[in-house]
């Protein structure tokens, strides 16, 4: 399931109404710089967590992941995370298998007998030659959905921590 453009998950942090009426009508909340801080901190946790959990192998996807901070001072932000690579779907989510693979350049592939896996140094005896090999999919290995998940306790700490500050009259940071 290959994937044309960036990979994405979009969060939001939702309430009941109250706590959303409430904050709503906290003059400025929005536009704080403390606010801007607490999703920049968000972010900034969720890229590390995802880049942790990445496949060693997958050097290019880990490099690829980042995150930034849109629609900040309107009272619906946005903490966008995610994968720049065509593959990030097909690793976070795994594929189905029953896909072929068919040789590029020769006629025949070479795949190891023992594994079933393709061969590159192999002896001849240790191969079997096919025109078409039917890959049986990839297990999904998620990164962005932990690292999100992992996230959201520490932002709603910070989120009330912030809320109970400006309720109690204290400086948002104008």
């Amino acid at each position: 399931m290959p994937n044309e453009g960036p990979f994405e998950i979009k969060i939001a942090v939702l309430g009941d109404d109250r706590l959303l009426k409430t904050m709503r009508n906290l003059s400025m909340f929005f536009r704080s710089e403390k606010f801007r801080q607490v999703l920049e901190d968000a972010k900034t946790f969720m890229v590390r967590e995802a880049r942790q959990l990445v496949p060693k192998k997958s050097r290019f996807l880990k490099a690829s992941i980042a995150g930034e901070v849109q629609k900040f001072g309107t009272d619906n932000p946005i903490v966008r995370v995610g994968a720049a690579t065509r593959y990030a779907a097909s690793v976070e989510f795994g594929t189905k298998g029953g896909y072929p693979i068919i040789p590029r350049e020769r006629k025949v592939l070479a795949w190891e007998k023992e594994t079933g896996k393709p061969a590159k140094f192999a002896s001849k005896s240790d191969v079997v030659w096919k025109k078409r090999i039917v890959h049986p999919g990839i297990k999904a290995q998620p990164f962005l959905r932990p690292a999100l998940k992992n996230a959201r306790p520490r932002l709603m700490i910070a989120l009330d921590r912030l809320i109970a500050e400006e309720l109690s009259g204290g400086n948002t940071g104008q």
